[in-house]
């Protein structure tokens, strides 16, 4: 845990030492990573992703997403998918947006012959809090269904990481 936590400072601190000004424009690509909790009907996971994103405009962005999941008391699974978001106000220090994610896991147990790996639907509100030019924290909230051969269930997520944006042109 020391480790992980040294890691996250000295790359918060490599962030902050980036002079140029913050926003998100037009082919600016975004990699990142974040910690995430799921917590609804009887099932709580936490959730360690890895993702990327170009944006297309100003305003909006794609990317795809890795995950592995862990089941709290139980065990391991993995997620793919991809996102899409739209940014209000990109010119600004604080980039805030709503976006949609659809992703699948993968290596979810059987039980009773039933695949249990689910399709993933996250209607989200998205904040990249810029602390650099190029480095942000990343805060999302919003509402996840889970939908799969065993039925479906939903409930608030919320998520906290860490952006690193590419900045073309400047």
């Amino acid at each position: 845990m020391k480790i992980k936590m040294f890691a996250f400072a000295i790359s918060l601190f490599s962030c902050m030492l980036d002079n140029t000004y913050a926003q998100v424009e037009k082919g600016d690509a975004r990699l990142g990573g974040a910690f995430q909790l799921e917590a609804f009907e009887d099932e709580t996971n936490i959730d360690l992703e890895f993702g990327s994103g170009r944006l297309l405009s100003n305003n909006f962005e794609i990317g795809i997403l890795l995950a592995v999941i862990r089941k709290v008391n139980t065990y391991y699974y993995g997620k793919v998918g991809g996102n899409a978001i739209y940014h209000f106000q990109p010119k600004k220090k604080m980039v805030s947006g709503i976006g949609l994610s659809v992703s699948r896991t993968l290596g979810y147990p059987k039980k009773f012959t039933v695949d249990n790996n689910s399709w993933i639907f996250y209607l989200f509100y998205n904040a990249d809090a810029f602390i650099s030019a190029s480095c942000a924290l990343n805060l999302r909230a919003g509402y996840e269904r889970w939908k799969g051969g065993w039925g479906h269930a939903g409930g608030f997520v919320t998520r906290i990481g860490i952006a690193y944006f590419w900045k073309q042109g400047r």
